[in-house]
């Protein structure tokens, strides 16, 4: 454990100690799951993307987030071991590491504020959805949408932080002349675009897409009473709505996670940036840098999460992981009229598909 000289009170407060020993043993847990889940997530949405267009937006998020934990969390942990901070290396490397930073964590949010949009307009508004996000036109702006124009908000990183000497340590720090929007006026406006903003538009939208499925749940049962509809078009149109149905719940819950494991965190920023009186004692400081440190690292925990929130909540994505491991055979089965549904839950014929049907059959 790295004790700098200015700690050597604190670290003697339990509290202040507890913080140092998150710090040394929660990253490279992080690091190693988010690794893991976000490196087979690319892989399988990458696998289906062509299939199933929404997986492109979390190809780009799974690449985000695994950029968020390299740039922000390994470097966290990496100065808590040995004293190594990558932005102290050289100048340029104090403004990259910087501007990634805030580029990466920005733009991985609202990739999911963006699926969030999508789903929104998929449950309530099917109509619009077509000539808005599925069209070829659109597709690529809002999928690099986000990295370009928070790449935008960010790019002044390149010119009001450098690589300043303080007391014969080189350390990367806000530029003179820019002191006051660097700490005082950037807190609020990374807070707002990384928490506030995309918390209420995901929390207004989610509950219109909450109340849409509970109006369509009772659509259903009132079907059901007065109607008896069995035509093979129409099960295949409720397949569809089912599958779009899952999908929909797998994003809600990408959805929640982000909103309890960010909030915090900007909360405590907020109150940084506001709460100059902390510092009146050793053991207020050591409090606040502790509470500061369990919600950075909630923080971080949203970027490596995200596999396994899909594991839980989508079979169709767990079906398609299962299907992609080595040795793995493709699941069939047959409907009335033998046509061959395969595990992805689209029809296709058996005439297409003789082939697999006699493996299958083996």
């Amino acid at each position: 454990m790295i004790v700098h000289h200015y700690e050597k009170e604190l670290i003697a407060l339990p509290s202040y100690y507890l913080h140092k020993k998150l710090l040394q043993i929660v990253p490279p847990i992080l690091i190693a799951i988010g690794t893991t889940g976000n490196a087979l997530s690319f892989l399988v949405m990458k696998r289906h993307a062509s299939r199933i267009p929404m997986y492109n937006y979390l190809c780009v998020l799974s690449v985000l987030d695994l950029l968020v934990l390299y740039v922000g969390l390994l470097r966290l942990w990496v100065a808590q071991l040995w004293d190594v901070d990558p932005r102290n290396a050289s100048n340029w490397m104090c403004k990259l590491v910087v501007f990634l930073g805030y580029v990466c964590s920005d733009a991985s949010v609202w990739t999911i504020v963006t699926v969030t949009v999508e789903r929104f307009f998929a449950i309530c508004k099917p109509f619009y959805l077509r000539s808005v996000f599925t069209s070829k036109r659109f597709t690529k702006l809002w999928l690099f949408a986000p990295i370009i124009v928070f790449s935008a908000v960010n790019c002044h990183f390149f010119f009001t932080v450098e690589l300043r000497t303080v007391h014969n340590v080189s350390l990367c720090y806000s530029v003179d002349s820019y002191d006051f929007l660097v700490h005082k006026t950037w807190p609020w406006i990374d807070a707002a675009l990384y928490s506030f903003v995309p918390t209420i538009i995901i929390s207004v939208l989610n509950a219109k897409i909450v109340l849409q499925f509970i109006r369509a749940k009772k659509r259903r049962k009132l079907l059901k009473i007065h109607e008896h509809i069995s035509d093979d078009s129409t099960k295949r149109r409720n397949n569809g709505k089912t599958s779009n149905r899952k999908f929909t719940v797998m994003m809600l819950m990408v959805s929640m996670s982000f909103l309890v494991t960010t909030l915090p965190n900007n909360t405590v920023l907020i109150i940084t940036a506001v709460w100059n009186d902390y510092g009146t004692s050793a053991e207020n400081i050591a409090l606040f840098t502790l509470i500061k440190t369990v919600t950075e690292l909630l923080m971080y925990t949203n970027h490596a999460i995200n596999f396994f929130l899909y594991c839980a909540s989508g079979r169709k994505f767990r079906t398609q992981l299962v299907d992609m491991c080595p040795g793995s055979k493709m699941s069939v089965r047959y409907d009335s009229d033998n046509t061959l549904l395969n595990v992805y839950g689209s029809v296709k014929s058996t005439r297409n598909y003789g082939i697999e049907m006699k493996e299958a059959r083996l």
